[in-house]
């Protein structure tokens, strides 16, 4: 992790920056990137994003910044040397090669790549251009996980031999409308076998052929989030089952989900998406730990650190994890080394991603 007080006096470089992506997440960027323009020399020359009425939003923020739905242009601009992708994850790769082969750095979302494949070609030519790239998973820099990694560290629960996470499934979004004109050709890549209207095409996450699912992506989030916790690299077993058990729409990623990873330090990981309340907890041989409920439960009578460790966790309070991420690489980029989600983190996140759509789509046993 970079820390600035350490780091030497800023390079004079400039970081271009050019933004493809302008929904949710890709407007969360934008308004990270304009409060931290007085810690960098830092320009937002262009923005991309297929939706007019998108683009307008963003030019009111950035009048000056150069508006495009094509990103072929918008990462081609000039000054432009560092994209950042919030597209749907099929065009990822796509986009990603072409900021690379034109020397750029990347901030991307989750995924670089769906493939290993891909990845490994992403690799080689970031590493040919020595460019910084960095996940988008900035959920690690949350405030609540760095107590949690203190708690499991001080060894007050005992070892740990099970963690639960449950999440809801996806909701569809039912506001739907997309401004002409939209080039909806440019959105599908292809994609064929489907009436593609407005509303498909605003709940791409919830379709193959543009995402390998919530239940995968958070799946891969919260693994990220346990190497940190508890020093683990990667799970040695997976499992997977699920399907749409919930409704009867047309989505063709799983409502409800439940995987099993297990690892080799003698731990399982339980992970479920459905119906249900919110979990996050670890069982261990001497108490129990929630995150949702932000408590620890010990099986023997508290003690002054166990005492202070559930006070820190109770008294946690709100923390801007994304503009944290950004900021670390930014830094990156501006002293040339290497950020806290890199290229190891884009390889433990496809590789894992692979393994467990693999458990899952693999022939099932039927009774």
């Amino acid at each position: 992790m970079l820390s600035l007080s350490v780091l030497p006096p800023l390079l004079e470089r400039r970081i271009g920056v050019a933004i493809v992506g302008l929904g949710q997440q890709g407007f969360h960027l934008l308004e990270e990137m304009l409060s931290l323009r007085q810690n960098y020399p830092l320009d937002i020359i262009a923005l991309s994003d297929l939706d007019p009425a998108r683009l307008d939003k963003a030019a009111q923020r950035v009048p000056t910044a150069l508006l495009s739905p094509h990103y072929e242009s918008t990462i081609a601009a000039k000054g432009v040397n560092a994209v950042m992708i919030a597209t749907p994850d099929a065009s990822h790769a796509l986009i990603a090669e072409r900021a690379l082969a034109l020397g750029c750095d990347l901030y991307i979302e989750p995924p670089l790549a769906r493939r290993s494949d891909d990845v490994q070609q992403l690799a080689v030519l970031a590493e040919r251009h020595n460019a910084v790239i960095q996940l988008g998973m900035h959920d690690l820099n949350q405030p609540l996980y760095r107590t949690a990694r203190r708690i499991i560290q001080s060894r007050i629960l005992g070892k740990i031999s099970r963690v639960d996470i449950s999440l809801p499934p996806p909701q569809w979004r039912h506001s739907s409308s997309i401004s002409a004109p939209f080039e909806r050709e440019r959105f599908l890549l292809g994609t064929t076998g489907r009436q593609w209207d407005d509303h498909f095409i605003a709940n791409w996450a919830l379709f193959k052929e543009f995402s390998d699912g919530h239940a995968v992506l958070e799946l891969c989030r919260k693994a990220e989030i346990l190497r940190s916790l508890m020093a683990v690299e990667f799970p040695d077993r997976v499992t997977a089952e699920g399907g749409n058990f919930i409704g009867s729409d047309a989505r063709t990623h799983p409502d409800t989900f439940h995987a099993l990873l297990t690892y080799a330090r003698g731990f399982l990981v339980s992970f479920s998406m459905g119906l249900g309340q919110d979990c996050f907890r670890f069982y261990g041989t001497q108490g129990r730990l929630d995150l949702i409920e932000r408590k620890i439960v010990l099986n023997t009578p508290t003690t002054a650190l166990s005492s202070a460790l559930s006070a820190d966790l109770a008294t946690i309070s709100g923390e801007n994890s994304l503009s944290h991420h950004i900021n670390n690489w930014l830094a990156a980029v501006q002293y040339r080394q290497k950020p806290r989600l890199g290229m190891d983190a884009v390889r433990r996140q496809v590789r894992l991603s692979e393994a467990v759509l693999k458990a899952y789509e693999q022939d099932k046993g039927i009774l």
